[in-house]
């Protein structure tokens, strides 16, 4: 394998014949040690002697496995569904891909978990309240599933997070084997005690050999980051941890090593794979593509990606369908690619029919994990 060197990378992104744009005034070294942080371990750091030596092939290999990240929308600045503040027991999205958990164990219950944006202009999940007076399965916690190929090859999760107060708190990693598959396994689980204010947490993750196990449908490998969690609220673990102040978390990362680098561009359309909607601002006419050997008239339309799975459907936020002659329409089938919406009522020979959408309706389209 051949490496480009930073030089030729920024020329051809700039793709500039004006010399002050391009990087032949700056060595490798010098415009690396530009963009790592100067904190970092001094390994991921540049040699700049002779002028600037450049990374050793293990080093670039290193830097290049730093921008590999399993989790979807890790800043959690997505939130196609425009979520509420999550306050009920059971599990609910609080921003694409992240979920949030409550259970209040028989107890008295202040929690929220929610999308957050602080003052620093970043975006969290954040954590805040308490379970009290539980029978110790309560449980605080947000976690993302990440669909298991049986080919992941990650080591560490690493986030940041911001606590009020500082304590304990538990980052835990598990294989979930899907219908038919292996029974469920820990991969791994850390109590982490952090400080008041802002750091960056990480864990080292030592994956199953995947070669060994029964993959079934719908597997996953789930990553929980848990505020509160009372020894029974988890078949996986008996830890527990109670952290009291609010606990905001971002940067979120399940890779080859700790070091933060970005979010990508393609998030939204990562998240597209699991969750999409369709919203009809005004009373909408949608085209129709056929009529069935009864009559019946629809249209299959596209969806905006490929979706993991066939996706379940639901027309909500107050809108309806209709068919201009009358009778229902349903959402009548759908495939990884296209929907279909058709009107029931049964048509004469000729007779022209339309499919509308009042303003405000919602077509939702699930295949999350």
């Amino acid at each position: 394998m051949s490496y480009k060197s930073v030089r030729e990378i920024l020329n051809a992104v700039f793709n500039s014949d004006d010399n002050s744009l391009k990087t032949i005034f700056k060595t490798d070294g010098e415009v690396l040690n530009m963009v790592l942080d100067e904190t970092e371990e001094p390994a991921l750091k540049v040699s700049m002697a002779g002028g600037g030596a450049g990374l050793t092939e293990a080093e670039k290999i290193e830097l290049a496995k730093s921008g590999y990240n399993a989790l979807i929308n890790p800043d959690f600045a997505i939130d196609q569904r425009n979520s509420p503040v999550h306050t009920s027991e059971g599990s609910a999205f609080v921003a694409d891909r992240w979920l949030g958990y409550l259970n209040f164990g028989g107890g008295s219950s202040n929690a929220e978990i929610s999308k957050n944006e602080a003052s620093d202009k970043k975006t969290y999940g954040k954590m805040s309240g308490q379970i009290t007076g539980g029978d110790n399965s309560e449980g605080i916690w947000i976690h993302q599933r990440v669909e298991m190929t049986g080919k992941e090859d990650f080591n560490a999760l690493s986030f940041d997070v911001d606590s009020t107060g500082g304590g304990e708190i538990t980052a835990m990693v598990w294989c979930y084997y899907g219908s038919g598959g292996s029974p469920d396994e820990l991969v791994n689980k850390e109590k982490l005690t952090i400080p008041n204010g802002k750091s960056r947490q990480s864990m080292n993750i030592a994956l199953p050999d995947f070669s060994t196990k029964t993959i079934g449908s719908g597997a996953y490998i789930e990553v929980c980051i848990i505020k509160q969690m009372g020894s029974t609220a988890s078949s996986l673990i008996t830890d527990t941890c109670n952290h009291t102040g609010d606990l905001l978390v971002t940067n979120t990362k399940l890779g080859h090593n700790g070091i933060w680098v970005g979010v990508s561009k393609t998030e939204l359309f990562g998240c597209k794979k699991y969750y999409q909607e369709f919203i009809f601002g005004t009373y909408t006419f949608l085209p129709q593509t056929y009529r069935t050997a009864a009559q019946t008239r629809g249209g299959t339309y596209d969806l905006q990606r490929e979706m993991r799975a066939s996706p379940s459907m639901d027309v909500s936020n107050g809108g309806v369908l209709l068919c201009a002659l009358g009778g229902s329409v349903e959402l009548y089938e759908t495939t990884v690619k296209t929907f279909t919406i058709r009107s029931v009522i049964a048509l004469t020979a000729g007779q022209s029919s339309g499919i509308y959408a009042s303003a405000g309706t919602k077509i939702t389209f699930n295949a999350e994990l």
